[in-house]
């Protein structure tokens, strides 16, 4: 079971990492071209972010709790 938990918590981080950075560049693509419709997509994908970094947290304390 902790093998299961520290690879979903990877695939998470993983995950995490690469919509943070999408947010953040599309962030940057709407102040430089300045598409309001932008402003959309970047909400939904922060919004995804906040899922990630809750279920991220809720895998790492599984695991914490785990290992105890």
């Amino acid at each position: 079971m902790e093998k299961s938990l520290r690879t979903n918590l990877e695939r998470v981080q993983n995950r995490l990492a690469v919509w943070l950075v999408l947010v953040i560049c599309l962030w940057i693509v709407k102040e430089i071209i300045g598409w309001g419709f932008l402003q959309y997509v970047i909400w939904l994908a922060a919004a995804y972010v906040v899922f990630l970094m809750g279920l991220w947290l809720s895998l790492a304390w599984q695991l914490w709790r785990h290992g105890k």
